[in-house]
């Protein structure tokens, strides 16, 4: 079994203590593209208190990321969109550094979605929304401004509501397909999950399975709740309990079984 690239979880929070990333790659391939610049802020009592910018990083990535590494430190990490930030980090460390990605992280687009009741959560969405002098024109030293300002309103608007972090928590209990919605503007014909059934099982640290069986159909696919004949694709999370169920089901009609971390590499470019 391939090392896993990161071990932390996506928390939904809103910490005081906390460093934010931003990431910019060559490509959106987390694959094959490198991280090719990333600014990181350093916040204590959600006071700016140090910062790190790196433009060049391939120019030397052992020294960049584990100058990064250092700066982080233990601290939860404010993203831009998980799909994109921890295949990439991820891959990085485990290249650059021989070890995965430890921090949890939180991520902007889905707070953004619990606090403001929001289907969508792009970063020119969620700048427009809150009325930001700000861009998003990816160059991480800019773009990062954005997130740390968005961060920062989502906060305040979680005070003014009056709301705990368990109101904002992801529902885990079961869900029906129908709970979906699916809005052709937002299909990607280019993504591999684009007009294919996909199922999951077991634990994803990632997004609950509501929120990925939302990904899929969003791309443009058709998430399935059991896997059956017709399934494409069968995401296979940690199981407490040996094979499960659905995972039997899986290997009875052979269906290719994808990683949490190969899920992610291929909703990485998706950002509709």
């Amino acid at each position: 079994m391939n090392k896993k690239s990161y071990t932390g979880k996506n928390i939904i929070d809103l910490p005081q203590n906390f460093t934010v990333v931003q990431l910019e790659s060559a490509d959106l391939n987390s694959v094959t593209d490198d991280i090719t610049e990333f600014s990181a802020r350093k916040y204590k009592n959600n006071k700016l208190v140090d910062q790190l910018d790196n433009e060049n990083v391939m120019d030397n990535p052992v020294n960049a990321f584990a100058s990064l590494s250092d700066f982080i430190g233990n601290d939860i990490v404010v993203v831009n969109r998980t799909a994109y930030f921890w295949p990439f980090i991820g891959n990085a460390y485990l290249s650059f550094l021989n070890r995965p990605f430890p921090n949890d992280i939180v991520d902007i687009q889905r707070l953004f979605k619990y606090i403001e009741n929001s289907q969508r959560a792009k970063l020119d969405i969620m700048i427009k929304f809150f009325q930001l002098n700000t861009t998003h024109n990816l160059i991480a030293r800019d773009d990062i401004e954005s997130v740390s300002q968005v961060y920062q309103k989502l906060k305040e608007d979680f005070n003014k509501k009056k709301l705990t972090i368990k109101n904002i928590q992801p529902k885990h209990k079961k869900f029906r397909i129908s709970d979906l919605e699916d809005n052709p503007e937002k299909h990607d014909s280019t993504n591999k999950f684009y007009g294919k059934v996909v199922s999951a099982s077991g634990e994803i640290s990632s997004y609950t399975r509501k929120e990925i069986a939302q990904l899929i159909t969003d791309i443009g696919g058709k998430f399935q709740i059991t896997p059956g004949k017709k399934t494409d694709y069968f995401i296979l999370g940690e199981l407490k309990d040996g094979i499960s169920n659905k995972e039997k089901k899986a290997k009875e009609f052979d269906v290719e079984t994808l990683t949490e971390e190969e899920f992610l590499n291929i909703v990485a470019s998706y950002n509709n």
